[in-house]
């Protein structure tokens, strides 16, 4: 990450079949900037603003994955 609103971001996706079903762990970590202040921020605002971004992202991620495709 060169520029943007956090000091750095990591994203990883790992996935495990058992019984063929396959299961996402989705880890997402991520520093602010700003100090104190940034880390306020993160506690009353931005760590429960991601948590719900990344839970509605991953369900659509699951309904997309679990959806079944016919060519035309």
């Amino acid at each position: 990450m060169v520029k943007g609103a956090f000091s750095f971001i990591k994203h990883d996706h790992y996935f495990e079949e058992t019984n063929g079903i396959t299961e996402m762990k989705d880890v997402f970590t991520y520093g602010v900037p700003y100090g104190i202040f940034g880390k306020l921020f993160n506690k009353l605002i931005l760590k429960n603003y991601m948590i719900a971004l990344l839970t509605e992202r991953n369900s659509v991620i699951k309904e997309v994955a679990e959806t079944e495709f016919h060519s035309t």
